[in-house]
Formats: structure tokens, sequence, C-alpha cells
């Protein structure tokens, strides 16, 4: 009886390369990036390499049923065919002995990715299961994406999630005292000294505290946001208008209600070269509009403009200052 041949270049057999190459030690950024190249190239490259995930976590799943089934007696061993030509891509011998052991050793753990940007970079990323992720200047996530979950983990900084809908493996993220628990949606997270703002835009988040954090679980819907101090159990969920401004920062725009200076230059020092300073004397002045940063020196003019301030600036640093005089 022949043996059905897949093509070498077949997705198929270039996702088996992917899943192969990627658990490895040795896989770099430089791997990430080429695969989320060939995903992107065709939808059939998404289907194969979605469709041996599947598997993986198949096998994971009955992984202890087979570990019992070899360490019995011999004679009492069930005898099955194994369906070689599924797994030709491969090679039938190679594929039913990587298969066997791939079933009877335990799952190596997936290796977590490591995201940053840094000063005035923002980051547009796509992971493997077709979620789309950006970050802000100057902020750090982690992930791993399991069998049976994708895990964030996510440090200092603020990222815009589109998470593609998997119901099979949920999408969490832990950030601070909080988990933030999705299925798929579009939703932003801002982790900034020590405060934690989560507006959603598409679908539903329930954001959980962490075990031994104080709080309540929250169900989050489209224009809704989370504001919640780390380390406390208090946490305001309200109405927003307009919740795509959250994500404004993804084209370089900044939106300000009625926020102090000091809060204005901390963001502006994740932009722009030169560190910017307050005079003590303006750091409560309270600031409302739009600041575009993609120009340091548009900015302070547009900040002297605005407010009573005026910019002090030399070749490496600003001092922002009450504006003595006339305008």
């Amino acid at each position: 009886m022949g043996i059905d041949r897949i093509d070498d270049k077949s997705p198929t057999h270039e996702a088996a390369d992917w899943l192969a190459r990627l658990q490895g030690d040795d896989a770099g950024e430089a791997d990430w990036l080429a695969f989320e190249t060939w995903l992107a190239a065709s939808p059939d490259n998404w289907a194969a390499y979605d469709g041996l995930e599947r598997l993986s976590a198949e096998i994971d799943a009955r992984a202890e049923e087979v570990q019992a089934a070899l360490r019995a007696p011999r004679a009492r061993r069930p005898h099955a065919p194994i369906a070689y030509a599924k797994w030709t891509a491969l090679g039938a011998v190679a594929a039913a002995a990587g298969l066997l052991l791939w079933m009877v050793l335990p799952a190596a753990p997936v290796r977590p990715q490591v995201f940053d940007t840094a000063k005035g970079q923002v980051r547009e990323i796509g992971l493997a299961d077709g979620t789309r992720l950006a970050l802000d200047a100057v902020s750090h996530v982690e992930v791993a994406l399991e069998p049976h979950v994708r895990r964030v983990t996510m440090g200092e900084g603020e990222a815009a999630f589109d998470v593609a809908k998997d119901p099979q493996r949920p999408f969490l993220i832990t950030v601070g005292d909080r988990t933030v628990k999705v299925v798929g949606t579009e939703f932003n997270v801002e982790n900034r000294h020590g405060r934690l703002n989560i507006t959603v835009s598409r679908g539903v988040v329930e954001v959980a505290p962490v075990e031994g954090a104080g709080g309540e679980i929250a169900r989050l819907e489209r224009g809704v946001r989370l504001e919640h101090q780390i380390g406390g159990s208090a946490q305001q969920v309200s109405a927003v208008s307009s919740p795509e401004d959250a994500f404004s920062w993804r084209k370089l725009r900044l939106i300000y209600d009625n926020a102090s200076l000091e809060e204005v230059v901390s963001d502006l020092n994740r932009y722009f070269p030169r560190q910017v300073s307050l005079d003590g004397s303006v750091k409560e002045l309270k600031f409302s509009g739009v600041l575009v940063v993609a120009d340091e020196d548009a900015v302070l003019r547009r900040l002297e403009e605005l407010l009573p301030v005026a910019a002090d600036r030399s070749a490496d640093a600003v001092l922002l200052r009450h504006r003595k005089g006339p305008h």
C-alpha cells in the first residue's frame, strides 16, 4: 500500500518546522520575526500552524494516558495501526517516533517572548495566534503562547491588545496586582507609576485581583474604563465617551483632560532625548488639550502658548518655569 506524500514546501511541512524551531532553546527574536513574516504570507500558513498547535494541545492532554499504556506489560499493551499518511511531511518513521516521544515526554515549558521599547519608540507586534500588540515608548511585556492558555506578563508601560478569538485558549495578562482575562477583544492597558488604567474599545474584559490582593472582579465592556492604584483594593469603573482616545498614543497623539503639568512632562520624557524638568512653582498647573509628540520643540512651543510657562533650553535638557511678564 503506497504512502501519500506531502510536498516539502507545503504549509503543513513548514508549520512543523516552525513549531520545532521556536520551541528550541536557541530561538531568538530574529526567528520570531521571520516566523511572523511567514504567517502573514498566506492564510494557509496560519491554518497549518494553528492545526499543529491544536494537535500539540490534544497530545499534551492525553500524555498521562499514553505513559500508563507504555508502562504496562508488553502483552497487555494495545496494538493499533499508525496513520503514517498524515505524517509524511516529516517522514513516516521519524514522524511516528517523534509523535511517540511527544506523547510520552513531559511538554517542554514555553519560553516567553520578551518585547521592550526604548525612549521614543512605538512598536507594533504580531503574535503567532493572530493577536496584534502595540507597545508605547519605554514599555515591557513577556508573552508565552501555551497549548491551553496565552499568558502575558506586563511590566511598567502601556500596551494596546487586539486579541484573536480562541475560546479554547483564554488570554491572560498579569499586570501589577491584577489579572486581565479575555477571549477576543480590543483594549488598552496603562501601567505607569503604580497606577493602572484599562480601557475597552471592543468586546468584554474581566479584571480580577491576583491571589492575595484586595478588590473585586470587574467586568468591562466597550466604552468602559477601570482605574486602580496598585497595592490598594479600591478601583473605579466608569464610562468614557471616546474609548478610542486611549489608543491615540499609537499615532503619537497624547490627549489630556485637566492633567497636571507634572504628568504631562513625565509622558514627554518617554519620547524625547532631552530631559524635561519643572521648576517647583509650575508642577501643579493643569493642562487640557492634544500634544503631537513627533517634534519636541513644537510641543514645547504649544505648552508655552497654552500655559504661563517658558522653556529654558540647553543642548541636553529643558526647564519649564513660570513665565514672567506679558506673553
